[in-house]
């Protein structure tokens, strides 16, 4: 018999879904644990990794709601982190502190503002575009740089290729002086 592939794209999503409530579930259960022993916990109920790492990344944003992270630069470290469990994130966060529904609100409004610049956290510049631009063998130095640039992106939004490398060669003229 043939299987209607738009049924079997349903289930899935219905599976995936559920599965998901569950790792919300079990975030919410586990909220205010020491995060070694929910992994622990979960680990040795048989959890697959995902549903470890789900429930850790969830749990550890709802937490840094509660931080209130509504300007742009830390807005952005906590998306990015987060990542598409956003929503997951503030249930949880509002489930273990209805209170914080306002933060939520700020965070939500932080999110329209900065709208598609949150779709990219590339940078402009890779590793071997870093080494090349200041003569350095691959290392240490050039991972330190590229964390320069990653501060930079998420202090001021995108930016472009020539700013990048004029912020890197600022940025190593002032280690080397």
């Amino acid at each position: 018999p043939e299987v209607d592939q738009r049924r079997l794209d349903d289930r899935r999503s219905a599976l995936d879904q559920s599965e998901r409530r569950a790792g919300l579930r079990w975030a919410i259960l586990l909220a205010g644990q020491d995060g070694s022993m929910i992994r622990d916990r979960l680990t040795r109920l048989r959890s697959s990794t995902e549903r470890v790492s789900y429930v850790d990344r969830v749990l550890s944003a709802a937490l840094r709601v509660a931080a209130r992270p509504p300007e742009a630069p830390s807005y952005r470290r906590w998306h990015r982190e987060v990542g598409g469990d956003r929503d997951d994130a503030y249930a949880v966060a509002l489930a273990l502190d209805a209170g914080l529904a306002a933060v939520v609100d700020e965070m939500e409004s932080t999110r329209r503002e900065l709208g598609a610049e949150l779709e990219d956290f590339s940078l402009p510049l890779g590793g071997a575009e870093v080494m090349e631009l200041l003569g350095v063998e691959e290392g240490p130095i050039v991972g330190e740089a590229m964390a320069h640039l990653e501060d930079l992106r998420m202090l001021h939004g995108p930016i472009d290729e020539e700013a990048a490398r004029r912020y890197l060669t600022e940025w190593w003229e002032s280690r080397s002086g």
